[in-house]
Parts: structure tokens; C-alpha cells; sequence
């Protein structure tokens, strides 16, 4: 099979979001290289393409790239067969994943960061790698690309972000509220997280710091600013997806408890996801939606902000809320009070396994009926709250929309 005569293809390197390995993207790549299958291919070694990744079970430039077994190459020999597999394949994109979230994947946004930078220079470093660098990142790995990105300017022509929170995450600040008064108890939560979830003591706190960082303002406010002044940055394509609505509390010190109903795509926020300085910004709704249909001015400035006033907190609005407040504040009124009476602040553990299931229903629905409910007998009393309005653009499974996967490929290009 031959590929487009003349012209040079791009080096695509993918990577996955919280928690997730390379496993997670490997459908993605999938289905972007047989989309076109004369312009496409994936990096394989001995054919095998969904045992091949930039796993980073070694240390290299002083980097402890993870805490994973090193596979049967090293990371080295690895880039030397991908810079192999590039030559003779000039006239394709290349796609490769990669695993540099650790053990669990919790592994931090800045650790990654500087793995994949240290990729990078490698394959720049040699006389033989000729080609563009495209980043792909889902989720927390957009942010990883950008931050690599600020790193190595000159070396990425092109970033395409899908799911990516660029703002404080609305979900997280709000589970943050457990996290925050158990350690003002001095709870354990940590060790509740690691039994609940069977992690090990280091990868229960390596989620909490990670979540911590998700849901925090500077954060972002800093990243941001470094990539506005970030000279000869590469071009930046955005791609959201919306699912539902998000019913986010706000705290303030002198105001009362405000509620803000924001689109979602069952984890970030359709606002979250483009609010950063981007070239080319591609959001993906189900256009059935009946405020659609009617053509409303339903978010401020072509889908990318917060819901107008058309079905807020009312049944006409297509879009079910989705709200964990009510969980938190149960959980926290039941935490207090055992604390008042024994001294010990308690979180119980069915509490946050409601919390994370709540979370995990919205962003990963189940796609054969549309809806997900949870499996837990009794159902917690929030079992509306679970509904979105359809799997396709949910946080999960935007991953392998057809759609999606199609303004991945025209981006690259």
C-alpha cells in the first residue's frame, strides 16, 4: 500500500489523562490510522501496535520516568526503532502513545512534563529525525502537552487538546471540601482512599495532590500566563464535548452558597475546556438538544460558556444536572457530627465511593443504553443526578467519537 507521494509526515504522540495508561488512547489511534490508512500508521514493534508505547520504565537524564517495569527495550532503543520506523515510512503520520503517568498514573503533571521533553530532545538531538512534532492530549494530557510545550516552544508545531481542563475544575473544588476539613481533622483520608480504591498508601495521596491541583486556581491563572508568553508557541486546537449540566456551589467568605449551572461533559465544564489562548476552538454537542433545535442563544458566545436562562433548574432543559453537592454535604453533616461526639473526624468510606461512582457515571456513561445508573444496592438518593443526556461527547467516551476522532485527523494535517 503506498502512501501520499511528497510529503513528509508528522511524529503524533498521544498522551492519556488521570489515572489512565496508554491502553486508554489505543482505540483513538486506531481509528484515526484506518480513517486513512494511506496517510496514517501506527508505530509498532514486531507488528504489534497495541504492546507499542513510550513507556518510561527507566531513568534517563537524570528523570525517573515511572514507576513501571521496563519493557523488553529499553526507552532508548525504543526511539531509535520509532526514528527507524519514521524513515521508512516518510510519507505517513506516525502515531505513537505514550505511558508517563506511573505506576497508577497519578504521576505529576510537571514529572510528565519533563519526560516527554526529554523525549522530544532525544529524537531532535538525532541526525536522522526529520519530521514535525503534533502533541495529542486527552484530558490531563493536554495539559501535560502544554506544559511541555512551554518547555520546548520550538520543537512542536501543533497541540490538539480534547477534554482538557484549562480552568479549576468545578467537580473537584467541590470534592475538594472533603479533603480539605478531613485533613483540618487530621483524617485519615488518604488511608480511606486507598482502601476504598485498593491503592497503596503513595498512590492514594498521589490522587488527592493531583486533584488538588486540578481544582486549583493559581495553577492554572500561572500556566496560562507562561503560555501567553510563551514565544513561538505552537498552534493550539481545542476540541470540547457536552453532555449534560453541572450544578456547581460556590463558597464565599462573605456571601452565601450560590449555585452556577454550567454545561458539562459529565466531569469538566464546556467553558473549563476552552478557556485558554487557542487557535482554533472545534465544540461538539449533540444537536438534537431542544434549545439547539430552536436555535437559542443557550451558551454565551457559540457554546462556550455557562447556560442562559432557557430551562435552568427546570424541566423543560433537555440537559439533566448533575450535582455531588448534595452527597458532600451529607457526608460532611455525618462527618461532623461524629466528630462533635467521639473527637474523630469521619468520613465514611460508602460516602466517597458514592462520590467517585457519581463522578465516574457522569464521565463514563454506559454506552449500550445512554444512561448509566450505579450498581450499588440500595442506589444513593442521588440517582437523578446520575443521568446524562448521551454518551457520545461524555468525558470518557469523546475519546472514541467518530466526529471527534475526525477533527483529530484534520488537525494533524
Amino acid at each position: 500500500m503506498s502512501s501520499i507521494v511528497g510529503k513528509t509526515g508528522n511524529l503524533v504522540i498521544y498522551q492519556a489523562g488521570l489515572g489512565s495508561d496508554a491502553s486508554s488512547l489505543y482505540k483513538t489511534v486506531d481509528m484515526v490510522v484506518n480513517s486513512n490508512p494511506l496517510r496514517h500508521k501506527a508505530f509498532a514493534i514486531n507488528g504489534n501496535v497495541k504492546s507499542t508505547f513510550l513507556d518510561s520504565g527507566s531513568t534517563w537524564n537524570g528523570i525517573s520516568l515511572s514507576e513501571r517495569p521496563a519493557g523488553t527495550k529499553n526507552l532508548i532503543d525504543l526511539l531509535d526503532d520509532l526514528i527507524d520506523f519514521c524513515n521508512t515510512n516518510i510519507n505517513f503520520n506516525i502515531h505513537v502513545r505514550t505511558n508517563l503517568g506511573g505506576k497508577y498514573g497519578f504521576d505529576s503533571i510537571e514529572k510528565q512534563a519533563k519526560c516527554l521533553s526529554s523525549i522530544i530532545e532525544y529524537l531532535e538531538n538525532s541526525t536522522l529525525f526529520n519530521r514535525k512534532i503534533v502533541l495529542v492530549g486527552h484530558s490531563q494530557g493536554g495539559l501535560v502537552n502544554i506544559e511541555t510545550a512551554i518547555m520546548r516552544p520550538y520543537s512542536i508545531s501543533k497541540i490538539i487538546s480534547l477534554s482538557t481542563p484549562y480552568n479549576p475544575v468545578d467537580i473537584g473544588q467541590d470534592a475538594m471540601a472533603i479533603i480539605y476539613l478531613a485533613k483540618f481533622f487530621k483524617s485519615d483520608i488518604s488511608g480511606i482512599i486507598s482502601e476504598q480504591f485498593s491503592l497503596n498508601s503513595d498512590a492514594a495521596q498521589k490522587f488527592i495532590d493531583r486533584i488538588e491541583v486540578l481544582s486549583d486556581n493559581s495553577y492554572f491563572s500561572n500556566l496560562k500566563n507562561r503560555w501567553n508568553s510563551c514565544s513561538n508557541r505552537p498552534k493550539l486546537y481545542v476540541i470540547s464535548g457536552t453532555s449534560g449540566k453541572y450544578a456547581h456551589t460556590s463558597y464565599g467568605m462573605n456571601t452565601y452558597p450560590s449555585e452556577i449551572s454550567r454545561s458539562f461533559d459529565g466531569l469538566v465544564s464546556t467553558k473549563e475546556q476552552h478557556d485558554i489562548s487557542y487557535d482554533v476552538y472545534q465544540p461538539l454537542v449533540d444537536l438534537n438538544i431542544e434549545c439547539l433545535k430552536r436555535q437559542d442563544n443557550w451558551w454565551a458566545g457559540n457554546y462556550q460558556g455557562d447556560c442562559k436562562n432557557c430551562g435552568i433548574f427546570t424541566s423543560t432543559c433537555d440537559l439533566p444536572t448533575f450535582n455531588i453537592t448534595k452527597l458532600v454535604n451529607i457526608g460532611l453533616f455525618d462527618a461532623i457530627k461524629n466528630w462533635i461526639k467521639t473527637g474523630q473526624f469521619s468520613f465514611e468510606t460508602t460516602k466517597i465511593a458514592d462520590i467517585m461512582e457519581t463522578i465516574n457515571a457522569a464521565a463514563y456513561p454506559d454506552i449500550a443504553n445512554d444512561r448509566y445508573y450505579p450498581s450499588s444496592n440500595p442506589k444513593p438518593d442521588c440517582l437523578d443526578y446520575y443521568k446524562i443526556y448521551s454518551h457520545k461527547y461524555s468525558h470518557g467516551w469523546i475519546r472514541y467519537n467518530e466526529l471527534a476522532v475526525f477533527c483529530i485527523r484534520s488537525f494533524i494535517e
